[in-house]
């Protein structure tokens, strides 16, 4: 049947639901004397994509675009790291962050396309006896702020990665401890409060499970479901692989080899299309797109996490 208002050269859709997937349009063109009719055109839906500008998804973590995350893999042995007009991925995490020869982790940064700018990335590293990490990450949230990864290593010190935005943002920090035992039910409750889990590591002085989480003022309804796996060094990829057949994105990633590494899944309500997963050494997410990215380097226990667009 004819769609009223549809006269134009081009047409939009209203918001898709998995409902839609199948439907099929056709365009007729008309004059006086004669018309037309074109083939018929599928509708498929997919997993949920992040609405525009909710980093909480993370750039080159989950979500991509082409000209986006083209670069080099940086060795993060500074006390700061910052690149304007840049986006990355978060810190590797595993437990040879320890090396013989200090500490260092890796990550990856892109310079942002050509003729874009406002969204900078930032890698800290502190000292064992600096500043304690939970007063230096409330210093570092902001509205205009998501952080993207932390880790603890009580030889090394704390290390967190950041994506900051030069506009206003509307992204609200949370920061809970609990214990691993708690960890499915504190994810499922931030999830159903519209917030997103995007960091996580054990704090060995504790023996809690840390959670970074952000709540966003251009999205407060959408709830999301939640799914967390402890996964062992042999066992990460297919914990991720399995997250991705449920529909679930990565949302965070964190842990060592003592305590295991913990796999944040998070999906928007409902949504349980299952969402291709590649597994295998370090790509840009550009070689692998609508994808999910998790690698064991060539040092064994260190695992990162590299996400293409969703």
């Amino acid at each position: 049947m004819a769609i009223d208002g549809a006269t134009g050269a081009s047409y939009a859709t209203p918001t898709v639901a998995l409902g839609d997937s199948g439907a099929a349009f056709q365009v007729m063109v008309s004059n006086a004397s004669s018309s037309a009719t074109s083939g018929s055109a599928t509708l498929t839906a997919g997993p949920r994509a992040p609405a525009l500008g909710d980093l909480r998804y993370l750039l080159c973590q989950q979500v991509t675009a082409p000209g986006y995350c083209v670069g080099d893999t940086l060795i993060i042995n500074a006390v700061v790291y910052s690149a304007t007009n840049s986006l990355g991925t978060p810190y590797q995490m595993g437990s040879t962050a320890i090396t013989t020869g200090g500490c260092a982790w890796f990550g990856s940064v892109w310079p942002l396309p050509a003729g874009m700018t406002g969204l900078n990335m930032y890698y800290q590293y502190d000292n064992p006896g600096d500043t304690p990490y939970p007063a230096y990450l409330e210093s570092v949230a902001a509205p205009n702020v998501v952080i993207n990864s932390i880790d603890l290593e009580p030889l090394c010190g704390f290390v967190a990665s950041w994506v900051q935005t030069t506009g206003t943002g509307g992204f609200d920090f949370k920061m809970e401890s609990v214990p691993p035992s708690q960890l499915q039910a504190t994810v499922a409750a931030d999830g159903a409060a519209s917030r997103i889990v995007t960091a996580t590591t054990f704090d060995d002085s504790t023996g809690n499970a840390v959670l970074i989480s952000y709540g966003w003022q251009g999205d407060t309804t959408t709830m999301y479901e939640a799914q967390t796996m402890i996964a062992t060094p042999d066992n990460v990829v297919s914990a991720a692989t399995t997250l991705a057949g449920e529909g679930y994105f990565i949302s965070a990633f964190g842990g060592n080899d003592t305590d295991g590494y913990m796999l944040i899944g998070m999906r928007v309500q409902g949504d349980t299309l299952a969402r291709p997963i590649a597994a295998g050494a370090p790509a840009s997410p550009e070689t692998v797109p609508y994808s999910i990215v998790v690698w064991l380097s060539e040092d064994a226990g260190h695992f990162g996490t590299q996400l293409g667009e969703l």
